[in-house]
């Protein structure tokens, strides 16, 4: 088995994962993997803007495949909204 084969399983058991979350009530935010070269990796939220991405109702942790450099994943449980949704 192929080195690509395994970090295309990896991932796709990240997004797996993460959607599990979103189903019961948390809010699934990507982290960098604490093997990347940044300060405090494995606790720095992924990308640009993360918190807006990371606020949406459909978060894009929980949708889209992710960066092979950001596994980690943080979570948060999801509030309801005041009109009950």
């Amino acid at each position: 088995m192929s080195a690509e084969l395994d970090a295309d399983r990896c991932v796709e058991a990240v997004l797996a994962l993460r959607k599990v979350y979103w189903t019961n009530s948390h809010r699934p935010l990507a982290l960098w993997n604490p093997s990347e070269p940044l300060t405090s990796g494995g606790k720095r939220p992924h990308g640009e803007d993360w918190h807006i991405r990371a606020a949406q109702d459909l978060p894009e942790a929980a949708v889209k495949l992710p960066d092979p450099r950001a596994r980690e994943t943080a979570s948060n449980r999801r509030r309801r909204r005041r009109d009950g949704q």
